[in-house]
């Protein structure tokens, strides 16, 4: 897997009911990680930090698994 993925898994993995390892590209995030709307605020805050980029949050909120999430990474985050 790549950083991105990686330091994305490590994030998600604070929010989420499932273990960090366990987090997948196909991972569904409500689902599969069981990470609501409301929490997804907060990871949408994480990920900022995490990259030092600003997402939208309507792009995080509609995200379907990590590998859409991670779409959203800058290549250069």
């Amino acid at each position: 897997m790549n950083e991105n993925f990686r330091r994305l898994a490590r994030v998600l993995d604070r929010w989420s009911t499932v273990a960090g390892e366990d987090i997948t590209p196909q991972s569904e995030i409500d689902d599969g990680l069981d990470i609501d709307s409301l929490t997804r605020l907060e990871v949408v805050l994480a990920m900022n930090k995490e990259f030092g980029h600003t997402f939208d949050d309507v792009d995080v909120l509609e995200a379907k698994t990590v590998s859409d999430l991670l779409k959203l990474v800058p290549v250069s985050g």
